[in-house]
């Protein structure tokens, strides 16, 4: 019978309504979209953040109570709040190909990694391996092929993070790179990083001296100056530092690895000078106590199949309880 005598025999009503999984006999957590099936690495970055959200939006990343305790401990205790202030993704951005302005002309500062979405590859009770491979996007602004992992462990006082970089490409390349932190202070100005004395440094005050100065004592919130807020130093030696904050009465201890560089990082009491924030009180409640190869003169190469590996473990305690 054709579609015309059907309608001239009554009107068509509903007898079952089906999830389009059930009714296709889909796999568990597949995804529907308007179009034909496609790897999320080919995906453009607006197709890749409705993904994300769908998958939320189902309740596909339930956490246990105690990770979500500690989820909330390490965005509200542990790094300032950078989405509202900054209008930044979160408070431990990742800062590559490159960590300052060296990529092609227009593009931001502090490299794409921490602007671009990454996939969900590994998941645990307490930690997330986070995957990203080079696409149309990143191919834009810096022509290789990569693939990179970003993992994270989040405990009840303590968190690390890993980065892993891979060549997937046939042409060597070299790139630099940043963990910028942001860590959230009582009063920036009354706070102190130990484990410094005796490295090489250089303050961005006064760039024409280099390194040629060697840094005496702990380091002290109160040296920030809005018009150059940055202090580098050479790492000469494997050991953590410890950031002291007595208006909050912890010691938040970082060590890390893989790194050629620190870097001391604060605006003083006036953020708002930088154009990112309404709040003038913003620079005195963080810190940044960064790491990585930074600068060009640290650049790290890749040959097609090579590796290289960054990471930071970091432990928070009350004031005067740290076990060295």
């Amino acid at each position: 019978m054709d579609s015309e005598k059907l309608r001239e025999l009554g009107d068509p009503f509903w007898v079952d309504v089906q999830p389009a999984g059930e009714f296709l006999g889909l796999a568990d957590k597949t995804v529907l979209h308007s179009g034909p099936p496609i790897e999320y690495a080919r995906m453009c970055e607006g197709h890749r953040r409705s993904m994300v959200n769908a998958c939320l939006f189902c309740g596909w990343g339930v956490y246990t109570a105690e990770i979500a305790a500690n989820l909330a401990w390490m965005r509200d205790s542990l790094f300032a709040d950078l989405v509202a202030v900054l209008k930044a993704e979160d408070g431990f951005p990742l800062c590559w190909p490159w960590a300052v302005f060296e990529g092609e002309k227009g593009c931001k500062i502090h490299g794409f990694t921490r602007y671009v979405t990454w996939r969900v590859a590994k998941r645990s009770d307490d930690s997330v391996t986070l995957a990203l491979d080079d696409s149309y996007e990143t191919r834009a602004v810096w022509p290789h092929r990569f693939h990179a992992e970003l993992t994270y462990r989040i405990g009840k006082n303590n968190f690390s993070a890993e980065f892993i970089v891979k060549n997937t490409g046939e042409r060597k390349f070299a790139c630099t790179e940043l963990m910028h932190p942001y860590f959230r202070v009582g009063d920036a100005a009354k706070c102190s990083v130990e484990g410094l004395d005796g490295l090489r440094y250089f303050w961005k005050g006064e760039p024409d001296l280099g390194c040629s100065r060697r840094w005496k004592g702990g380091f002290s919130g109160g040296l920030f100056h809005d018009k150059a807020p940055g202090y580098v130093f050479e790492k000469e030696r494997d050991t953590p530092l410890c950031m002291v904050d007595p208006v909050l009465n912890r010691v938040i201890r970082l060590d890390y690895q893989g790194n050629r560089k620190y870097c001391i990082w604060g605006s003083g009491a006036d953020f708002s000078a930088y154009g990112a924030s309404d709040d003038p009180e913003f620079g005195r409640r963080y810190l940044c106590v960064e790491e990585g190869t930074i600068y060009r003169d640290c650049a790290y190469s890749l040959s097609p199949g090579e590796s290289h590996k960054l990471s930071v473990s970091i432990l928070v305690t009350p004031k005067g309880k740290l076990k060295q």
